[in-house]
């Protein structure tokens, strides 16, 4: 009995410092992130990804949930935590001046590199959020963009 209340007592002051720095316990199985991959062109700048609930919302600033990833070796990973089992879409941008604005010509077309999930392509405008749209059933959802 002795033997598990020293046990208990040093694994609670081993979590001490971590709990202190606000650090999460480490995520398990169970936890439920959606890891959006994107291959950008360039390693310049910042990637920006939003990830939406629902049509109405699609593109706007009122995203279910937001990450910014740092371009490297050709790549960036968003990664969403928490997020409750649904069906979602993904958009991102390379933001090349890192200075928080999708960037567009006089006549409103991107100048900076974009990508959505489900390989979901912009033609005259973006696409609809049913052509982005992927099913997060829990757990790790990966989903990958190109840009």
């Amino acid at each position: 009995m002795m033997r598990w209340l020293c046990l208990a007592s040093w694994m609670m002051f081993l979590a001490a410092p971590a709990a202190a720095r606000g650090e999460s316990a480490p995520r398990t199985e169970t936890s439920s992130v959606v890891r959006f991959e994107i291959r950008t062109k360039h390693n310049r700048g910042k990637v920006r990804c939003g990830l939406y609930r629902d049509e109405k919302t699609w593109l706007g600033k009122k995203y279910a949930f937001k990450d910014t990833a740092v371009a490297d070796d050709f790549r960036a990973v968003c990664i969403f935590e928490d997020v409750p089992p649904g069906r979602y879409a993904a958009s991102a941008y390379h933001d090349e001046d890192d200075d928080s604005k999708f960037d567009k010509n006089f006549l409103g077309i991107p100048t900076e590199d974009f990508t959505f999930s489900s390989g979901a392509r912009a033609g005259l405008g973006p696409p609809g959020f049913d052509d982005a749209a992927f099913l997060h059933e829990g757990g790790m959802s990966i989903v990958r963009g190109k840009m």
